[in-house]
């Protein structure tokens, strides 16, 4: 019997995991890095019966992400997505941590977003 990974780990030294549902576990190397060395994230675990994705910061945050499946793209349970260019995220990222480094007027705006997507 085949049996399917319920999670896909990748961890910043590049260690790939897959762990199966009897709790058995393989592991092997990219033989690099698994991600940008400016990059904030240190691991990923991607469970594909759920469509979700675990991140975890090295700041130690967890970040998770629901997504879309296959056969169902709308967002769950009617909830509001969000999208932003790339360039917003470090104006939303200063909202949060650093309101000083933000012009007021994008700063109302910011706070809406972030309002919107607690709900």
């Amino acid at each position: 019997m085949t049996q399917w990974p319920v999670a896909m780990r990748l961890a910043r030294d590049g260690t790939m995991t897959l762990v199966f549902a009897d709790g058995s576990s393989v592991s092997a190397s990219l033989g690099k890095p698994g991600f940008c060395t400016t990059s904030m994230i240190d691991s990923s675990i991607y469970f594909p019966a759920v469509h979700h994705l675990q991140l975890k910061t090295i700041r130690g945050h967890d970040i998770s992400v629901e997504l879309p499946r296959p056969d169902d793209q709308a967002p769950l349970g009617g909830r509001t997505s969000i999208y932003l260019d790339q360039n917003h995220w470090s104006t939303l990222a200063k909202t949060i941590h650093d309101p000083s480094r933000v012009p007021n007027a994008r700063l109302d705006a910011e706070e809406d977003h972030l309002l919107l997507a607690a709900r």
